[in-house]
């Protein structure tokens, strides 16, 4: 009777089991567990496979563990490419042209950008990008974002040695260290206050669906920017006497002493008719933002002068028509 063994993998001659499904790294000491697939990411030096890698290990050693995941990488893109020969294969026995799924999702897809950062190809660069926010059904808009732009150009700087973290070491230590970093700054811009005092600013916008208003309470001085509550109102309870206690809510809990202005930035969205601040805050100056003061006059000229009006409509339907027709923006 034969019995069949399988081979030891020989990268457990560089570890030692100190218990089960965990081992102990021969060169750096360090206890982790898994078992071998960890074994590789730890000695290969490959950074963001979610196990911290040895430092100490022989370079010998390091590149046969790198050598055996890109073997793995390798293997599979081939056998994901064979299975599309034999797909095609089978489309054009049906007498058919049109490209499998599984094909347009395959390794050779992945292999043909691999390479962009050689070729210099903005269009594969485009093309990859297109490809991550679709995945992973992220709103194109980020990429205005001036969190995403600084990172990018953060990247750029630093040059294509950079390792991505792995997911854990993301969640569990740089968003949390992010979050410390936000708490900070709050707090030192609120302990500001004190010296320079702060200007409130009210913004409101509708939200038409639920029926609600959504105002968001801002504070602004020298030393920041911080948001200092959000309030939901059902738009048949606004009015000027429950604006006036949001925002009375929030000068009391500030400290009156420490608020110098307040301005109204929603001219646009609500009419609150009277005085919005209380009698016992004589010494806060109130103004009207000046972009949505702006912002209202162009109305009042869109409204009043016909001319204005005929031009605007036209070059409005002209945009509509060129964004309704991608191959135009092509051109």
């Amino acid at each position: 009777e034969l019995i069949m063994v399988r081979k030891k993998d020989p990268f457990w001659q560089y570890v030692e089991p100190v218990a089960e499904g965990r081992f102990k790294c021969n060169y750096c000491g360090r206890d982790f567990a898994g078992g071998i697939p960890r074994v590789k990411s730890h000695l290969s030096g490959i950074k963001g496979r979610d196990i911290d890698i040895c430092l100490k290990v022989h370079e010998d050693v390091q590149a046969a563990a790198r050598e055996a995941i890109n073997g793995v990488k390798r293997k599979q893109k081939a056998e994901a490419s064979s299975d599309d020969v034999q797909i095609s294969a089978l489309d054009a026995t049906n007498g058919t042209n049109k490209r499998s799924k599984v094909e347009a999702c395959s390794g050779n897809f992945d292999d043909n950008f691999s390479n962009a950062h050689e070729k210099k190809d903005g269009c594969m660069l485009d093309n990859l990008l297109a490809k991550f926010a679709l995945l992973n059904d992220i709103d194109c808009n980020i990429i205005q974002s001036s969190s995403f732009i600084e990172f990018v150009n953060a990247l750029l700087e630093f040059g294509y040695s950079y390792n991505l973290p792995s997911c854990s070491k993301l969640k569990t230590k740089l968003i949390p260290n992010l979050g410390m970093e936000v708490a900070a700054y709050v707090k030192n811009v609120k302990s500001s206050w004190e010296q320079t005092g702060c200007t409130l600013i009210s913004d409101i916008w509708c939200d038409d669906i639920e029926g609600k208003f959504h105002i968001n309470i801002i504070s602004q001085c020298p030393a920041g920017l911080v948001l200092l509550g959000t309030f939901e109102v059902s738009k048949n309870d606004l009015s000027s006497t429950y604006f006036k206690e949001i925002i009375s809510f929030v000068i009391q809990h500030i400290g009156p002493q420490r608020v110098l202005q307040f301005i109204q930035s929603d001219a646009q969205q609500v009419e609150l008719p009277g005085p919005l601040l209380h009698k016992g805050f004589n010494h806060i100056f109130m103004t009207h933002c000046a972009a949505c003061e702006i912002q209202l006059l162009f109305g009042d000229i869109y409204t009043g002068i016909e001319w204005v009006r005929a031009t605007f409509d036209r070059a409005n339907f002209v945009v509509d028509v060129v964004y309704e027709h991608y191959a135009v923006l092509s051109l």
